[in-house]
């Protein structure tokens, strides 16, 4: 006799999921009175600016980059403190790292990623949105991207104020082309490489769902179901852990700009390994120490996750902070390359990139706490195991997009993530079960609805987000000229 499909578990895995990354989504709004006023702050100093200008006490272009700087560190403050939630939420959760020593770690994760790795998207947003290559562009550049950083900055504000969800990434890439065709025109914008972020927006999730899938696939199909869980969790875990170290240490030395010109393939293989050694010793290690402490009680695989996960959510904030850091340092260097007419179009200076760092790694430090305290309450409820996978795949799939300048949104590969590990333990549960039978139809119109609205969500919030901020953006540029 085929038994019945439950509805009270099985099937609810990823709404579940998804339900609780919702709830997280709102708690960091409500958690974050600290930013509210912060931003508040940079609105009155931008207003404070605008008024100087008006009154001839500052010129306009050093009114610019002021207001322009302001907005800047407005957004990288708030990029530091929600990223940093999100990646050791769940590990200061579950308890596996204390609060104060997870802000610490983190914010030097996303110090090094950012100044290690976030040359490229700074690249892109500097000089490829706005094509400033002509000299009648280059001399208006400034402005625009001052009236860019302030529509983005504005809209977030606004739309955080209203509680509702918002994109760092997507306010930041749409207020530059609004500010760019109001200042140039349509003709002047790179729409060539807007095409392209604009699909990474949607293959990166997708591309994390999968990896995140094929990662839980490993665990559960080599751990949780192994007839000694103990043995398999020596040997998988660390194996996986392993891999992971070893590419993120090529990917290291891959870098442009840092010493891998002097190393040989060869030699960048053998320093691989001997990463990827040092970790399977070390997390073995770790594991056995676990073991050791439970005293004959059946093994079950979030036990044996304290380890990974901090590992996992370190290599996130190395690639937020190489990924975000261009949102502030891309800007940042087209208005200070209105005052320096020996830098380059195309270049950011390594310290604009590590002054942004030094921005995102303060608001993550200072600006975190209550965010993690709020964010680790409600996510701690999420599986650890999905969550490692997640944080993976994340991971590497934003080191990726930032290798080749592309500025992703880290919370959309999060839900692709989450989204992808749902799917994949859910049809586990279906298969295991040894049922082919259809859902129950009111079960199979549920989730139909369910996954629908959050896909419809992503892409009705990508769109009036990169709108809105857009328009806010020109607005705010036609505003200016016309006051001067």
């Amino acid at each position: 006799m085929t038994r019945p499909i439950s509805t009270k578990r099985k099937y609810r895995v990823l709404d579940g999921d998804l339900e609780r990354i919702g709830h997280a989504e709102l708690a960091s709004r409500i958690a974050s009175p600290s930013l509210r006023i912060a931003g508040l702050l940079a609105v009155a100093s931008l207003a404070v600016v605008a008024a100087g200008a008006l009154v001839g006490l500052i010129g306009p272009d050093p009114a610019a980059i002021a207001a322009g700087t302001i907005m800047a560190v407005c957004l990288g403050i708030g990029l530091g403190a929600n990223d940093v939630a999100k990646s050791i939420g769940t590990a200061v959760g579950i308890k596996a790292l204390p609060i104060r020593t997870g802000l610490v770690a983190l914010a030097l994760a996303e110090l090094l990623g950012a100044v290690l790795a976030g040359g490229a998207v700074s690249r892109t947003i500097a000089s490829e949105i706005i094509l400033t290559r002509p000299a009648a562009h280059a001399g208006h550049a400034p402005g625009a991207m001052a009236a860019a950083l302030a529509g983005a900055t504005l809209w977030i504000i606004i739309a955080n104020w209203a509680r509702a969800p918002v994109s760092t990434t997507y306010s930041i890439i749409g207020a530059i082309v609004g500010a760019g065709v109001a200042a140039f025109g349509a003709h002047a914008i790179g729409w060539s490489i807007i095409g392209i972020i604009a699909t990474s927006w949607i293959m990166a999730p997708l591309a994390t769902g999968i990896l995140a899938a094929f990662i839980l696939w490993i665990v559960r199909s080599r751990i949780h179901f192994a007839p000694d869980r103990a043995d398999a969790a020596r040997l998988w875990l660390p194996a996986v852990m392993a891999v992971s170290a070893a590419l993120f240490s090529v990917y290291l030395l891959k870098l442009p700009g840092q010493f891998h010109s002097a190393l040989s393939p060869v030699a960048v293989a053998g320093v691989a390994a001997l990463v990827a050694s040092g970790c399977f010793w070390g997390f073995r290690w770790q594991i056995n120490r676990v073991l050791a402490g439970l005293d004959g009680t059946e093994l079950t695989v979030r036990q044996i996750l304290d380890a990974p996960l901090i590992a996992t959510a370190l290599l996130a904030g190395f690639a937020h902070g190489a990924n975000n850091v261009g949102k502030v340092a891309g800007p940042v260097s087209v208005l200070l390359k209105g005052v320096s007419q020996t830098a380059r179009a195309d270049t950011t200076a390594l310290w604009v990139i590590a002054v942004g760092a030094l921005i995102i790694a303060a608001g993550a430090l200072f600006f975190g706490r209550r965010l993690v305290r709020m964010m680790g309450a409600v996510v701690a409820r999420l599986n650890p195991v999905r969550v490692l996978c997640a944080g993976l795949a994340g991971a590497a799939i934003v080191l990726i997009c930032s290798s080749i300048g592309l500025p992703v949104s880290t919370t959309q590969c999060a839900i692709g993530g989450l989204f992808g590990t749902g799917v994949y333990h859910e049809w586990e549960d279906r298969r295991r079960a040894k049922t082919r039978k259809p859902f129950p139809p009111v079960e199979a119109e549920r989730r139909r609805l369910v996954r629908k609205s959050y896909v419809i969500t992503t892409f009705v919030g990508w769109l009036t987000t990169a709108t809105a901020a857009g328009l806010l953006a020109a607005a705010i540029y036609r505003l200016v000229n016309l006051a001067f």
